[in-house]
């Protein structure tokens, strides 16, 4: 008897920015899984339509699947980027619901400037600063220079790119150095794991797709 495997399909939807789908991707494509990158222009068009009215969004053929935190850690085990330890594994899960937690609690507030400046203040001298302290303090425990003391992980992924966005001036009204003045270390650690080739591989081949 002849068997035949068919790989199964695979499709990410999530806006056109790097945001909570990029460990995803990132992932993904370390594991050798080719998948479609659905770059979503008009979210108000198709919200109501999509499963859960929310992204990012896993399709294995075609069915969705949602959270980012577990589409992460699906993707994140392809490619060995969660860890097989216990504690490590919790350390990482930990850290990953605090960055989402850092962009739920900057996001909270929109639209107004006004309100948006006001809010942005406010945080950063309260609720920011905690949950910042807390990926810190995983990251001052390991001895390896990654967050869950092990290997690089998708927490570490997740947790640079957040980084790295402020560090880059995206954010208004928090300036690069509210990280480098009172977390330099998570500066640091933005720039060695964005720099890994995990995830520039990633970067260059998405690069010379959308060319």
């Amino acid at each position: 008897l002849i068997s035949c495997f068919i790989m199964p399909s695979y499709k990410v939807t999530y806006f056109n920015v790097p945001g909570r789908a990029e460990p995803i991707r990132i992932a993904l494509h370390a594991a050798g899984i080719e998948f479609e990158d659905e770059r979503v222009a008009n979210w108000k068009d198709v919200k109501e339509q999509t499963f859960s009215q929310a992204m990012p969004l896993l399709y294995i053929d075609g069915k969705p699947y949602s959270q980012s935190s577990a589409l992460a850690r699906f993707a994140g085990k392809k490619a060995g980027l969660y860890p097989t330890d216990e504690v490590q594994a919790l350390v990482c899960d930990e850290v990953f619901e605090t960055v989402q937690d850092i962009a739920n609690t900057i996001f909270k507030v929109s639209g107004d400037p006004e309100a948006v400046k006001a809010h942005r203040t406010e945080i950063s001298n309260g609720k920011l600063k905690v949950l910042f302290g807390v990926v810190n303090t995983r990251l001052s425990e390991s001895s390896s220079g990654y967050i869950t003391g092990g290997d690089v992980s998708i927490a570490d992924i997740f947790l640079a790119g957040q980084v790295g966005a402020m560090l880059a001036g995206w954010l208004d009204h928090i300036p690069p150095s509210y990280l480098t003045e009172n977390f330099p270390a998570l500066a640091e650690h933005a720039s060695k794991v964005n720099a890994l080739e995990v995830v520039t591989k990633w970067q260059e081949f998405h690069k010379a797709k959308s060319a």
